[in-house]
């Protein structure tokens, strides 16, 4: 009996280079699908740091709009007999350079001026916009109708004005940082 071996194959010159030309196409297509990832990657995360700060602004503004409404009118409203808490009261809605100026001036030149005159004053803000948004940072333009009476003028006389008001978040909360008057 004669025993039969198997025939070695011997790699055929196509075969090897097609194995070749595969194994290039599959490190393309992989390299391919690995940079595609990485874009994909990057460009959600943009869309969600996008969409978070959008997000922010949105809270911002009308967070900063409705503390701008009750802030502006606590700082513009005060009483004769109640000018000292009023004054802390419009302290606690204030900061920065408004608050270091503001705050002086209402003790040394506002407080007796009001006290001597039994000034009272009613500040409401009908109407308020953002004007430029931050996540920190926004300018509020408000529209002020004010009611103020004396001992001399006791039927209270109204005015109506409009004011550029900075709010700015300190320690979670809006203050006013800066009020400019831009008609009365």
């Amino acid at each position: 009996m004669k025993l039969r071996l198997p025939r070695p194959r011997l790699p055929r010159p196509g075969l090897a280079r097609a194995r070749t030309v595969s194994v290039r196409k599959r490190r393309v297509t992989v390299s391919l699908l690995a940079v595609l990832t990485v874009l994909a990657v990057a460009g959600t995360t943009l869309l969600v740091f996008a969409a978070r700060r959008a997000e922010a602004i949105d809270d911002a503004r009308s967070d900063a709009v409705a503390q701008a409404r009750l802030r502006v009118a606590q700082v513009l409203s005060y009483g004769a007999d109640t000018i000292d808490a009023d004054i802390e009261r419009a302290q606690q809605s204030t900061a920065g350079s408004f608050a270091q100026y503001y705050v002086p001036f209402a003790r040394q030149a506002i407080a007796p001026a009001v006290k001597q005159e039994g000034t009272t004053s009613v500040a409401i803000v009908s109407r308020a916009a953002a004007v430029s948004v931050n996540p920190d940072s926004v300018v509020v333009v408000v529209f002020i109708d004010q009611k103020t009476s004396s001992k001399a003028q006791p039927d209270p006389r109204s005015t109506s004005s409009t004011a550029r008001v900075t709010m700015t978040k300190v320690a979670g909360q809006w203050l006013i940082s800066e009020l400019t008057p831009t008609s009365s």
